[in-house]
């Protein structure tokens, strides 16, 4: 089939060369794209990673999670080195992202440039990586997955350049090393050039094989090595890498009991890699194209971006987290971007006889109107996290600025939440507890509190919120809203009370036949105002009786034609909490009263709202 179309084979060097207008053009679009990424870089850190890894700087330790195992020592040490020339521990990391983000185009260029695809395939290719929304938008802040992906594709381009040259070999041995000391799952990706690079290098330097090889296992080593050594020991990293391992496998793997069905997780991988349905379904569809092309007619440089990346393609369908797939999908993209540019040559090459334009036009035409697609779903979300501070950083500056921190305690909710805290208020700055349930509603030797935790927190003095639609199948739903609550207006569902149920307001939920409710400590007397209905079915017989810290304020008798009803409570002043005690003599369940439920909950009252002055 060699020559008859233009898609089915590889470029002819005589005609695919790179002419000065190409080489103009390929700087140009790169600095444009490097441009655009400066631009776009976020404000501050937003996800619970960011953060971990702006605490590495301070502080590597893995069994800390700072960051998390098995520790990503390369990205690490990069923003090190970056944190001599940026003020900041997350600018630090954002610039290593920044640099990676500037290379990425031309990496990717000649990185499929080397596995055979022409010049407009090779280009537009990497035109839609750059373009994918994942890309765009996770690496504008501190990850490390797209330094981790251009370090991979130029290892990759390298040891596919080193089929036939020793000295490329070797180099890109030295990148591959870096780039799994990076994110360890990147073997998978140079697994299959290499192997290639191997076999075609041995006849002619069987020396640079073996020192290619050594060159990458000695980086790895001394990477992975440091970081034991700044874990503390061989035995608390071992530890902490088994431990986290088997979170993964038990939690995020497809043994997990609450993870999604197997074929939905596949279908994010394969089809949906990114947020949307018919702009990833599209790239998709042309990706696919090309992988038929690689099977039908042997199109060699679709089969090796194949064998590349769908290694770890079946690992994060059967290993990784659904929720952050949009995330972790920017290893695999390229599998997307390079197979859609040669889909859409051979749409082109369909069309072309009857639409009597060349091919290379509607490829391009078919690639940027793609890619330009992407960049505008993007937008609204790049524009709000490089314009405003991200609700937890937000919350966090705000304590620092308005509180004393002699004078205030601050609680926070160990995870997440704690490592914003550690990373904006500093190691002392803040108290951790397992959860919000633990923390204490006392006034500590007489002093005030305040809790920041993430959601929108009944009692919140201030809630800061991010829109949450731009982001919508892109970021993980987490930290869109965070509250800074005084221990004072707090309130604490005890025991007897059910979840709301959905569309309840913030209070608003159903108890069982008794319930505790605790409040937080106030230096000033307030009073606090349930608003209550007895069920219909209860309301004749049931009696309601109220208890204010054991002791009875509050006897409503059975009243058959008025269910709702307020009870005011005064809760004095002090520096002890308080806890309301509910009882209801009647229950009911719904599935014994009400056609179709399924509801065989015992439940007593309902708590309509409450207020607290």
């Amino acid at each position: 089939m060699t020559g008859t179309t233009s898609f089915q084979s590889a470029p002819d060097p005589a005609t695919d060369r790179m002419t000065r207008t190409r080489v103009v053009l390929l700087i140009v679009a790169s600095a444009v794209f490097a441009a655009f990424r400066f631009w776009a870089r976020a404000r501050t850190a937003w996800d619970w990673d960011e953060s971990l890894f702006a605490l590495a700087l301070r502080d590597f330790d893995v069994v800390k999670h700072n960051p998390h195992p098995p520790g990503f020592p390369l990205y690490v040490a990069f923003a090190r080195l970056a944190s001599y020339f940026v003020e900041g521990e997350f600018e630090a990391l954002q610039a290593v992202n920044m640099a990676a983000g500037a290379l990425l185009v031309p990496v990717v260029f000649f990185a499929a440039r080397e596995a055979g695809f022409g010049f407009n395939t090779a280009f537009a290719g990497a035109v839609l990586l750059f373009a994918a929304p994942n890309v765009l938008f996770f690496g504008s802040g501190a990850f490390s997955d797209v330094p981790s992906l251009v370090l991979a594709f130029a290892a990759m381009a390298l040891l596919l350049r080193g089929r036939s040259s020793p000295a490329a070999f070797v180099f890109g041995m030295a990148l591959a090393g870096a780039a799994a000391s990076i994110r360890i799952q990147n073997v998978l990706v140079f697994t299959l050039p290499a192997l290639l690079a191997i076999v075609a290098c041995w006849r002619t330097s069987r020396r640079a094989v073996i020192g290619g090889l050594a060159l990458a296992a000695t980086i790895v080593v001394a990477s992975y090595g440091g970081a034991v050594v700044a874990t503390g020991s061989w035995e608390r990293y071992a530890a902490a890498v088994e431990t986290h391992g088997e979170y993964i496998a038990r939690t995020d793997s497809w043994r997990g009991p609450d993870r999604a069905p197997l074929p939905e997780v596949a279908a994010r991988v394969f089809v949906l890699p990114f947020r949307g349905v018919k702009l990833p379904a599209l790239l998709s569809a042309l990706a696919f194209l090309a992988l038929i092309d690689a099977c039908v007619k042997r199109h060699r440089p679709s089969a090796l971006v194949a064998g590349a990346f769908l290694p770890m393609m079946v690992l994060a369908t059967l290993m990784l987290d659904p929720h952050s797939m949009s995330r972790f999908s920017v290893a695999w993209i390229p599998f997307h971007a390079l197979l859609a540019a040669h889909g859409a040559a051979i749409v082109a090459a369909m069309v072309r006889s009857w639409l009597r334009t060349p091919v290379t036009e509607v490829q391009w035409l078919v690639a940027m109107a793609l890619a330009a697609a992407m960049v505008a779903r993007t937008l609204p979300a790049l524009e709000i996290v490089r314009t405003t501070d991200s609700p937890p950083v937000a919350a966090m500056r705000e304590v620092a600025r308005s509180r004393a921190s002699t004078a205030t305690t601050v609680w926070v909710v160990e995870g997440a939440t704690a490592a914003h805290a550690w990373l904006e208020l500093g190691p002392y700055g803040a108290t951790s507890v397992p959860t919000l349930g633990d923390v204490p509603l006392d006034r500590t030797n007489g002093r005030d509190a305040i809790v920041v935790a993430e959601g929108e927190i009944y009692g919140a003095e201030r809630v800061f919120r991010r829109e949450r639609a731009p982001f919508d199948g892109l970021a993980r739903k987490r930290f869109f809203e965070m509250s800074i609550v005084p221990v004072a207006s707090m309130v604490r569902f005890g025991d007897g009370w059910f979840d709301p149920d959905e569309g309840d307001g913030p209070t608003a939920r159903w108890m069982g036949a008794s319930a505790r409710t605790g409040f937080g400590a106030s230096p000033q007397p307030r009073t606090l105002t349930l608003h209550l209905r007895v069920p219909r079915e209860t309301a004749a017989l049931c009696s309601v009786e109220l208890a204010r810290d054991g002791e009875v304020v509050m006897r409503r008798p059975p009243n058959a034609s008025v269910f709702e009803f307020d009870a005011d409570i005064v809760l004095p002043a002090g520096d002890s909490p308080h806890e309301i005690t509910i009882r209801a003599d009647r229950t009911f369940r719904p599935i014994d009263h009400e056609p179709g439920s399924t509801d065989t909950r015992e439940l007593g009252l309902r708590l309509l709202g409450m207020e607290v002055r």
